[in-house]
């Protein structure tokens, strides 16, 4: 028998996470089955779960489920909540997880025992989002003004490398040489700030969940520029207003005097005297550039209580308060928005004394610096979601380390991480199945449909079912149907043409409209930040400098074609800028290899049974390979007794090449726009390799290089720094014998 225990949190103590030992009967049998990837599901991650099994209701364990079975026992266990635990294995820890109560058994009205299953600490993950989205996280940090200024941050770093500006937008379809109010070559049409909103990396949307939750991923493939290069616009509702409200600044009388009304320009109150059938309106109107900003009027008494309160509105609004009774009233206006605002407000007051009286002051233009509140404007996406939907994108593998860390890596990379073990001595070959894997006769990888304009015209072209980016495989074969699908939409974005000469510009923009050229919001895009892109005809905007560059915003990773590395589609659906199939996309550098081996009619499923020595239990990963009589297997997944060592496999047969892949680089030059960028570089090396700075007549800081991973294969990750001027170096990469130079080139982009 192998010593096992089970350790579950003591829950009465609520400010330090200790464990208790949980007792376990002699002779219970505790089976964990495993499993990473199955290709019976692969749209589902899968992680360690164990068969139920039972306690004893010894008086340890009725302390820890705080004597369950009893109703009239009033403890803080709650058995709808997993609790987190450990398995130890020969004294040494081997799975953390949660812990799950699933009933209790009596007998003779006495209790007898507690049944309950553990789970990965994947799971317990889940349990921590629950039902929590993307508003709830803490982005303060990226909270600033929404005004013109915002408009540096379309070129520049002005918020951060984490926060820009694309030119993305739901306010109106734009275009150039229309010379009308959308032709943003022309004053008339000029890019106003509130047509834009901002884009955040994913990166930092991770770092906010690690923090809010008190969790890591593990950076190997998050740190790649794959990865890091990708934002989500921070766009949920047209009518968000802030839980704070701005008094409004009071500062002319006007004719309010003659109908027995002052204002107080130190309190900023209307004080209306007592007379009867009495009405008081307040008029908003926006100072240009700030039409389309939605704000809320909140009239209220000198205490601060709401009488009268506006819907969420935009434009020249007014709000009138019929006033009751006889006696002297007190108000104060508040306005609520969620950005920056400039208007000049109208107060007017009526009354009947034998005939209609008025008066009316127009106030000072109101200034409202309010900064724009990022979370609150995150797109309505649970945080589970928001995970499975990178899970789903990257093919990737999501791994516990223990109860708080976890890997987070591309199944292609996870399993080359894997060790080779031979398992051989411990295997039963007296009765081994092999036989065919479940498969599909056709696999939807697709995002969320979109009823954005371009990509609805999209859909309907090719039929109705694939938008821009979705991929389809038909086989013809016997099976059922398979979608992978996220939970983002694709925007899909438009190159504008000059509509006076029919010319193609260079200018990309998105278009958030539906098929009315109507504010579109569905779910949330992401996208790729590229590099500076030059503008033959300046872009127009309000209030700012002309724009004659901006960053790139596109569904792939870089504007020049031999260097796209990866695009958000699936499919190789051509470039919106480029003009050209892409055919580095999600599917060929996450999914393919999967797939096409999966499909492979050399792929076998095996079924094998063992008895594994606890070195074997504890050393192995679900990524490494079994050896079984001189053949190479993965693991689909197993089930072991964790108290006998007897194990049931079933394992997929390998399939690749088993000689490694020869030394070399992914590229040898690689050409940077002016900007700030990231890029991944692919070393393949069969031993460990060093990596050089050549000073080709321009020094060498303006590039900061690291490393995805300690493997010697593994990618190399540049980090250009922004620049006015053209500049190169090399980059020397080192593997045994063989030496590599790539040369980097930052230059203007045409």
């Amino acid at each position: 028998m192998i010593k096992t225990d089970l350790y579950i949190q003591d829950i009465s103590n609520d400010k330090d996470l200790e464990y208790i030992r949980v007792d376990l009967f002699n002779d219970e049998k505790i089976d964990l089955n495993s499993s990473v990837q199955n290709v019976n599901d692969i749209s589902k991650t899968f992680s360690d779960f164990s068969q139920s099994f039972t306690v004893p209701a010894s008086g340890t364990n009725n302390t820890i489920f705080q004597h369950y079975y009893n109703t009239d026992v009033d403890g803080i266990f709650n058995p709808n909540i997993r609790i987190r635990g450990y398995i130890e294995i020969g004294s040494l820890p081997f799975k953390f997880g949660v812990i799950q109560l699933e009933d209790v058994k009596l007998k003779n009205m006495q209790p007898y025992s507690y049944t309950i299953r553990f789970f990965s600490a994947s799971v317990n993950l889940s349990d921590r989002f629950g039902d929590d989205d993307l508003t709830s996280l803490d982005f303060s940090v990226y909270d600033h003004d929404y005004n013109a200024s915002v408009i540096d941050a379309t070129y520049s770093e002005s918020l951060g490398r984490t926060m820009y500006y694309p030119l993305i937008t739901s306010a109106r379809p734009y275009q150039i040489g229309s010379a009308d109010s959308n032709d943003i070559t022309a004053t008339s049409g000029e890019i106003v700030y509130t047509d834009l909103r901002p884009a955040i990396s994913l990166s930092a949307i991770i770092e906010a969940i690690e923090a809010k939750y008190l969790i890591t991923f593990d950076r190997f493939f998050l740190n790649r520029a794959v990865f890091t290069n990708l934002f989500m616009w921070v766009f949920n509702n047209l009518e968000t207003v802030a839980s704070e409200s701005t008094l409004m600044q009071l500062d002319n009388q006007g004719t309010l005097a003659t109908v027995d009304t002052v204002l107080n320009f130190t309190t900023d109150t209307i004080t209306v005297g007592a007379n009867p059938t009495r009405a008081i309106a307040v008029k908003i109107i926006p100072q240009s550039g700030f039409e389309n900003v939605f704000y809320t009027m909140i009239l209220t008494d000198v205490g601060g209580d709401i009488i009268k309160q506006s819907p969420v509105v935009k434009g020249t609004k007014k709000i009138t308060l019929s006033i009751d009774g006889n006696s002297t009233e007190v108000y104060k206006v508040r306005i609520a928005v969620t950005e920056s605002f400039e208007y000049v407000p109208i107060i007017s007051v009526t009354y009947f004394s034998g005939g209609l009286i008025s008066g009316t002051a127009t106030q000072g233009v109101n200034v409202i610096s309010n900064p724009l509140n990022i979370a609150a404007n995150m797109p309505k996406m649970k945080i589970t979601d928001f995970i499975t939907s990178i899970i789903r994108m990257f093919n990737l593998v999501l791994v516990p380390i223990n109860a708080n860390s976890f890997q987070l890596l591309p199944l292609d990379d996870w399993y080359s991480q894997g060790n080779i073990v031979d398992i051989t001595p411990y295997i039963n070959s007296e009765d081994v199945t092999f036989k065919r894997p479940k498969l599909f006769k056709s696999i939807l990888f697709q995002h969320q449909k979109s009823e954005q304009i371009l990509n609805q015209q999209f859909r309907n072209n090719q039929g109705g079912i694939l938008g821009y980016g979705d991929l389809q495989g038909i086989y013809q074969i016997d099976g059922g149907e398979l979608k992978v699908q996220t939970g983002f939409e694709n925007l899909m974005f438009t190159r504008l043409t000059d509509v006076s000469t029919g010319d193609i510009t260079n200018v990309q923009v998105g278009l958030s409209l539906d098929k009315n050229t109507e504010p579109y919001i569905g779910k949330p895009y992401i996208f790729y930040r590229c590099g500076f892109q030059n503008y033959d005809i300046p872009l127009k905007a309000k209030d700012h400098a002309d724009l004659t560059y901006t960053y790139l915003t596109s569904t792939e990773n870089d504007f020049v074609a031999s260097q796209i590395s990866n695009s958000v589609n699936y499919s190789t659906d051509n470039s919106t800028f480029l003009f050209q199939e892409i055919q580095r996309n999600l599917y060929f550098n996450f999914w393919q290899d999967y797939i096409s081996d999966l499909y492979s009619t050399k792929r076998r499923i095996s079924n094998w049974s063992g008895n594994l020595p606890v070195g074997v239990i504890i050393n192995s990963n679900l990524n490494d390979r079994f050896i079984i009589y001189d053949k190479a297997y993965i693991v689909n997944s197993m089930r072991t007794n964790l108290n006998t060592g007897d194990a049931d496999l079933e394992l997929l047969n390998f399939i690749g090449s088993p000689v490694s892949p020869p030394n070399g680089v992914e590229y040898e030059s690689l050409l940077v726009s002016y900007a700030s960028q990231r890029f991944d570089c692919k070393i393949t090396a069969n031993e460990p390799y060093t990596v050089t700075k050549i000073d080709t007549g321009d020094g060498t800081g303006w590039i900061t290089i690291s490393r995805g991973g300690e493997l010697s294969t593994n990618y190399l990750i540049f980090a250009t720094n922004e620049s006015i001027v053209d500049r190169s170096m090399d980059i020397q990469v080192t593997i045994g014998a063989d030496i590599f130079t790539i040369t980097v080139t930052q230059q203007q982009i045409i």
